[in-house]
């Protein structure tokens, strides 16, 4: 009784001070449980993390799923040879220089100050309205080789993916229009995916659009994870991760 006593107390203190609390295990909260609340994370899983970055959701994989095969796509050389540096003990993961695409074509990458903001789409020019600092600020293109879903899976003989996390700056759609066959619920369970409400790039997909070839192809919305919103009023949403369950779960 007191410490039911106790915890109320505490939630009030903190609703006072403008914060929330919630259970750790609350669905929609953290996106890492929440996939092992789906899929569990003893069996042995193919995770695809296209976009990967400096391998920052490859190492949260491989931490969380390590019994699960990881493919890690980058198409930037000099990003991966970070993302290579950081994943080469893990025996788990294989790290690829590609980016995936409707089509297999080489293209020019639009490098940004911040690795994190590349991408094949230039940045638009309402992007200052709703970012700060110049982590979007291009500095130069490099080449990059680009595939399709359907062309890499049929090359590595992949039946089936349990999840596939896409982080590509507004070139999401394009890479969904290029995996028909794996984008689908009968070959994907999960898709963790980032998705854009406001203009950042020029000839982006928004929300909007993936939210409605993905539902056409057999996926559920369940939830936005790590949110980013507008600092001053109104506080609307800029971008978030989205994840879409297949209903064949």
């Amino acid at each position: 009784m007191s410490e039911n006593i106790f915890k109320r107390g505490l939630k009030k203190l903190f609703d006072l001070v403008g914060y929330q609390v919630v259970s750790k295990d609350q669905f929609g909260i953290n996106i890492l449980a929440d996939l092992k609340t789906i899929l569990g994370s003893e069996k042995k899983m193919i995770l695809f993390d296209v976009g990967a970055n400096l391998g920052q959701t490859t190492l949260e994989f491989a931490d969380t799923f390590s019994k699960s095969s990881i493919y890690s796509f980058e198409p930037d050389p000099e990003t991966f040879s970070k993302l290579t540096e950081q994943t080469k003990l893990l025996t788990n993961v294989s790290a690829y220089n590609l980016g995936f695409g409707s089509q297999q074509e080489e293209l020019q990458m639009n490098i940004n100050r911040n690795t994190g903001g590349n991408s094949i789409l230039a940045v638009s020019n309402t992007i200052k309205k709703f970012t700060s600092g110049h982590w979007t600020e291009t500095i130069g293109q490099r080449k990059v080789e680009i595939n399709t879903l359907n062309s890499f899976c049929q090359m590595h003989k992949i039946s089936s993916i349990d999840i596939l996390k896409i982080d590509t700056q507004g070139y999401e759609l394009k890479i969904i229009e290029g995996g028909d066959k794996v984008v689908s619920a009968a070959f994907t369970k999960v898709i963790f995916i980032e998705v854009l409400f406001v203009e950042l790039y020029k000839d982006q997909a928004y929300f909007t659009d993936i939210y409605k070839i993905l539902t056409e192809r057999g996926f559920k919305l369940v939830g936005f994870y790590n949110t980013f919103r507008k600092v001053d009023p109104p506080h609307f949403l800029l971008w978030c991760d989205a994840l879409f369950v297949s209903e064949t779960l």
